[in-house]
């Protein structure tokens, strides 16, 4: 194992690297832990990279295609061993996984094992707050249709469990048409041309249950108003 000391702001790190040159090994690690004088502090952070599986005699090639690499963090602090987990893998197939401890590739382009959260929601962002009062009639234009993705695009799809690759849904210019707030535009590159403008791409379909619920929030109403 062969050590070399970085550091940064004032905090200085013992970088580790171990597999090097070892034929025998398929793995280069780099272990990050903090130096402080004869304190042995116990490793934060590790990053593996597997450069392929190995066969049985250490004289064998790696298996094409099988690197990946493993982002590790440890919960141990100071002088004291804590438990290693696996925070983040990118296979050899491009994917990434975050979360999980699970060494395996993952089968999307990324697999969150846990709950992703995106902030935003809470009154403290917003300003200029106003109800929302849609036309829920124009849900009749929507049209749902079935599809599949081009051969360039499948990884955009879901693996169904009905085992096809049929997916369900809408399509994004369409609903731009109709409901423009639902849409969400991505800054891509004009056909035919070296210009790159923002151009609707894809479909908020959580935001589509607001105006769901706006539509039976007015079919409530008009059922109370029917009970007398």
């Amino acid at each position: 194992m062969s050590t070399h000391t970085i550091g940064g702001n004032g905090t200085v790190l013992d970088c580790g690297l171990t597999g090097l040159g070892d034929i025998t090994t398929n793995y280069q690690d780099i272990t990050f832990k903090f130096v402080d004088g004869n304190t042995n502090y116990t490793p934060q952070a590790r990053i593996r990279a597997k450069v392929g599986e190995w066969a049985s005699s250490c004289d064998s090639q790696a298996t094409e295609g099988s690197g990946q690499l493993e982002f590790y963090c440890s919960t141990g602090t100071g002088a004291t061993t804590g438990t290693e987990t696996l925070a983040m893998l990118m296979g050899h197939n491009g994917n990434c996984a975050i979360g999980g401890n699970n060494s395996t590739n993952p089968g999307y382009k990324l697999k969150v094992y846990g709950t992703l959260y995106s902030s935003g929601s809470s009154r403290e962002y917003k300003e200029n707050i106003s109800d929302y009062i849609p036309n829920t009639s124009n849900l009749a234009n929507l049209r749902p249709v079935t599809y599949d993705y081009k051969s360039d695009y499948v990884d955009m799809g879901y693996k169904l469990g009905s085992d096809t690759t049929k997916q369900i849904g809408l399509i994004a210019e369409e609903v731009a048409t109709v409901y423009p707030e639902l849409t969400i535009k991505d800054f891509v590159n004009v056909e035919g041309t070296e210009t790159n403008e923002w151009q609707v791409r894809n479909v908020d379909y959580q935001k589509l249950t607001v105006i769901l619920l706006a539509e039976v929030q007015k079919l409530r109403a008009e059922v109370d108003v029917l009970k007398g």
